[in-house]
Formats: structure tokens, C-alpha cells, sequence
């Protein structure tokens, strides 16, 4: 008797026909758009160039559901309330005149002064940032983009040294907070 069913799911062959036809994102394949800061911190866009270049990580942010649960009779059922972004942060290279670091110490300063104390207007201090998954062309093609809406650094990670580490660079690792995330879906 022939066998009349269907090949699995999960099969190989299945497998390598969805890859040769859709490709696999390679998390090595991106960049992070951080044009706007420039007017914030007032740097030239070679500077933000050379910003863009040193980043090392990023983080493609997403929304996860709020829930509150309902009980009726005995079973608790979960209803959806909305919605929270997720944490953001970026790393970078460090190098030797500390220029990432300067620029985000910069940018602090910039939304609280340490002379004075004062809170800028959010205006001020925040700016839009991008983050976009890119194919593996040579064009560079954007295959996903989010745009992380009114962003601002929230802090800076502490530097490290380590006197038994060798040839080790040092990396520097800026979390941001932003009112809300832009996703290709939403248009």
C-alpha cells in the first residue's frame, strides 16, 4: 500500500525549501540609526557616523501584553489590558579617547546639568533611534525596521578594568528609556 500521507511538518526537505525561499535573518546583519542625536548633543555627523560604527549590539525591541486575570466559576481566565515596550539598551566599542563614552556623558549632562541641577524639557534631550535588520545582499537591503520613538539614555554601565586581562576592549553598554516603539506592522 502507498503511502498517501502528507510529509511531516518538521521534515528536512520542508525545511530547506522554506530557507531557499524566505532566507534566514543573520543577527550580525544590522544597524542602528543614530542620525538624530547629532541636534541633541550638538555633534557634527561625522561624529554620529563614528558612533554608528562602534556598535557592537543592539537589541530589537518588541511589546509583550499586559494581562489581569478574571475569575469565573473556578478556572482564573487572562483578558489583555494593553501593552508595555521592552527594555532597550546598545553596546559599543570603547576606544582609547573614551568617544562613546564622551558623547552619552555628554547627552546625560544634556538632560539633567550637574552645575545647576535643572531637568531640560523633554523636547530637548530626547530624539528618535532606529534599529534595522538588514539581508544578506550587498545592497544592504532593510528587511525590518523599529523605530524607538522620543528615546533618551536612562544610564550608562560602569567601566570594568582588569589588571589580569589581556588585550581585552573595552565596551560600553547605554540603556535607554523612549514613549513608544514604531513597528513596520503598525502603519
Amino acid at each position: 500500500m502507498a503511502d498517501t500521507k502528507p510529509h511531516s511538518k518538521g521534515s528536512i526537505n520542508n525545511l530547506k525549501s522554506i530557507i531557499a525561499k524566505r532566507g534566514v535573518a543573520k543577527t550580525s546583519r544590522f544597524e542602528v540609526d543614530l542620525s538624530s542625536i547629532g541636534t541633541v548633543i550638538d555633534a557634527s555627523s561625522a561624529d554620529i557616523r563614528d558612533l554608528e560604527v562602534l556598535v557592537t549590539s543592539a537589541q530589537l525591541p518588541t511589546r509583550n501584553l499586559t494581562t489581569f486575570d478574571y475569575g469565573l466559576y473556578r478556572n482564573n481566565t487572562a483578558f489583555t489590558s494593553g501593552y508595555v515596550n521592552s527594555d532597550f539598551s546598545i553596546s559599543f566599542t570603547l576606544t582609547q579617547d573614551y568617544f562613546a563614552r564622551t558623547m552619552f556623558d555628554k547627552w546625560l549632562n544634556k538632560i539633567i546639568t550637574k552645575k545647576d541641577y535643572l531637568v531640560s524639557y523633554p523636547n530637548q534631550y530626547k530624539c528618535d533611534i532606529g534599529v534595522r535588520q538588514l539581508a544578506n545582499d550587498k545592497d544592504e537591503t532593510i528587511i525590518y525596521e523599529a523605530k524607538l520613538k522620543n528615546c533618551f539614555p536612562k544610564g550608562v554601565s560602569e567601566l570594568g578594568f582588569d589588571a589580569g586581562g589581556t588585550n581585552q576592549a573595552a565596551a560600553l553598554s547605554v540603556s535607554f528609556l523612549y514613549d513608544d516603539l514604531e513597528l513596520p506592522e503598525d502603519s
